[in-house]
C-alpha cells in the first residue's frame, strides 16, 4: 500500500491536480492517480495512462516526485527500474534513501528535463531562461533551429570521426602497454598530466555531449540520444573500438583492471544489490566521470564518483 502522503487523502490529491491545472493553464495536462486491482497508474487526463518516467507533484506542497510506470502504465515500487535506479515503497525515485524532488514552479503536473545538480543556481536561471525562450519561439523558428543543430552535430560527429582515425594509431599502442608503461612518444605528456595517449582524446570526445545529447532508453545514436552503454559503445567506435551493446558484457570483454590503474578513457561499473552490472561511465580524472545519466536526470553528465555507490569493476579497451 502507498503511505498516507501518496494515497492517505485521495480527495486531497483531486484538489491538489485542480489547481495545479488551473494555475498552469496551457503548459500541461490535468492528470490523477487511479488503482486497478492493487495496481496504481497515473491517468494523463484523457484515460491515457503515464509510462517511464513522469514527475509528479501528488499532494500540492509545491515538491514533485519522480515516478517509473512500466509499459502497460502500472507504477513501479519497491523495486530496481530497468535503467537501474531504485524507487521506494511508494514508487518514488529514491538516492541514498532520499526522495528525489524537484520544484513545482518548474514542473507542474510532468516536467521532462533533467533535473540540476543543486546549488547551481546560476545553471537554474540559465536552464529556466533557455526554456522561457524556446516556448516564445514560433513554430518555423524551431524547426530551422532544430536543422540547423542537426546539421551542426553531423559536422561535429564527422570531425570527431577524423580526428580519432588520425590518433588510433598512434594511441592504441600506448595504451595497449598498460598502466605504468607508455611508448616514447607519449611518455612525457603523460609524466606532466597524468593522462596517456588516446585517453585524452576520448574523455575530451565525451565532454563535447554534456549537456547536449540527451539520454534515450536503448539508444546508441550520437546525435539523438543514447543510455549509459550505448554512449560508451558509441563514443569507443569513433576511435575504432568494438565495444558490446550491453552494459555487463563490456565489463566482460574489457581489460579488467583495478581502481588503482585507472587512467583517463578507461571504463567505469556498478551494480544493483542482486549483481547485475547496471551503469557504465568513462573515467575523465580524478575523481569524476562522464556518463549518459538516466531518465530521470534526462542529459549526459559529468559528475563525481564519490557522488555514486562503490563501482564494482573497472576496464580497459
Amino acid at each position: 500500500m502507498r503511505t498516507q502522503k501518496k494515497i492517505g487523502n485521495i480527495a486531497a490529491w483531486m484538489l491538489a491536480s485542480a489547481l495545479f491545472t488551473a494555475a498552469f493553464a496551457g503548459n500541461c495536462f490535468a492528470g490523477s492517480w487511479k488503482e486497478e486491482l492493487g495496481k496504481w497508474w497515473y491517468d494523463l487526463g484523457d484515460g491515457t495512462r503515464a509510462t517511464g518516467w513522469q514527475w509528479i507533484d501528488s499532494d500540492g506542497d509545491g515538491k514533485a516526485e519522480s515516478y517509473f510506470f512500466d509499459a502497460e502504465g502500472n507504477l513501479l515500487t519497491g523495486t530496481m527500474t530497468p535503467d537501474g535506479f531504485e524507487v521506494d515503497e511508494n514508487g518514488a525515485w529514491i538516492k541514498n534513501g532520499k526522495i528525489q524532488t524537484s520544484a513545482a514552479d518548474v514542473i507542474s503536473q510532468f516536467f521532462k528535463a533533467p533535473p540540476l545538480p543543486s546549488g547551481d543556481e546560476a545553471a537554474q536561471e540559465s536552464e529556466a531562461a533557455r526554456e522561457t525562450e524556446a516556448e516564445q519561439e514560433t513554430e518555423a523558428e524551431q524547426g530551422t533551429e532544430a536543422a540547423q543543430e542537426t546539421e551542426a552535430a553531423r559536422e561535429t560527429e564527422a570531425a570527431q570521426e577524423t580526428a580519432a582515425a588520425e590518433t588510433q594509431a598512434s594511441g592504441t599502442e600506448d595504451r595497449d602497454a598498460g598502466p605504468g608503461t607508455v611508448g616514447t612518444d607519449t611518455a612525457a605528456a603523460e609524466e606532466q598530466d597524468g593522462q596517456g595517449g588516446i585517453g585524452r582524446t576520448i574523455v575530451e570526445t565525451a565532454r563535447a555531449y554534456v549537456g547536449k545529447l540527451p539520454y534515450v532508453y536503448g539508444g546508441t545514436s550520437l546525435l539523438t540520444g543514447a543510455d549509459c552503454a550505448g554512449f560508451t559503445q558509441s563514443i569507443f567506435a569513433l576511435f575504432g573500438f568494438s565495444l558490446p551493446r550491453e552494459t555487463g558484457a563490456q565489463l566482460s570483454a574489457g581489460i579488467r583492471i583495478s581502481k588503482d590503474q585507472l587512467r583517463p578513457g578507461d571504463l567505469v561499473f556498478w551494480q544493483n544489490g542482486s549483481g547485475r552490472v547496471y551503469h557504465v561511465g568513462i573515467y575523465s580524472g580524478p575523481d569524476s566521470f562522464i556518463h549518459a545519466s538516466n531518465t530521470a536526470r534526462g542529459w549526459v553528465f559529468e559528475d563525481h564518483l564519490h557522488d555514486m555507490p562503490e563501482p564494482c569493476g573497472y576496464a580497459r579497451y
